[in-house]
């Protein structure tokens, strides 16, 4: 399983598997992010840059730049960018127990947060939306 790199501005030109550069905007703030489009906010997907065995570990990170008092983040996984067509993961330390893997976050400007979780042992795909 693969997630997708991070969506930031870099300089570095980013490459697919095969090592063609990929074609980015002029690096202008998209118009068409939206953080209520789903799965990933109206963002283009990026590079992949992770590899992950069925069943495996692995603490997802990420960073919060706009705060919101209330809140909540689900990492959910699948094949594509459909969201419907996404599973849940629950991270490891049950803070998603109580509401089916939705857990608090973002609360806070901060550099890095995450959580801890486990790819299911059912799933295989090579382009993975994470």
């Amino acid at each position: 399983m693969i997630s997708p790199m991070q969506r930031y501005t870099s300089r570095v030109t980013p490459k697919d598997s095969d090592g063609n550069a990929i074609s980015t905007d002029d690096g202008e703030e998209d118009t068409a992010a939206n953080p209520k489009t789903e799965p990933c906010g109206g963002q283009k997907s990026g590079r992949v840059h992770f590899d992950a065995e069925s069943g495996s570990k692995a603490f997802i990170a990420w960073k919060t730049l706009h705060p919101d008092e209330t809140g909540n983040c689900t990492i959910r996984l699948g094949n594509g960018n459909i969201a419907g067509n996404l599973q849940v993961l629950k991270p490891l330390d049950g803070s998603g127990k109580k509401m089916k893997g939705t857990f608090p976050c973002g609360r806070s400007e901060s550099f890095e947060e995450g959580k801890e979780i486990k790819f299911p042992g059912n799933m295989s795909c090579d382009h993975c939306t994470l």
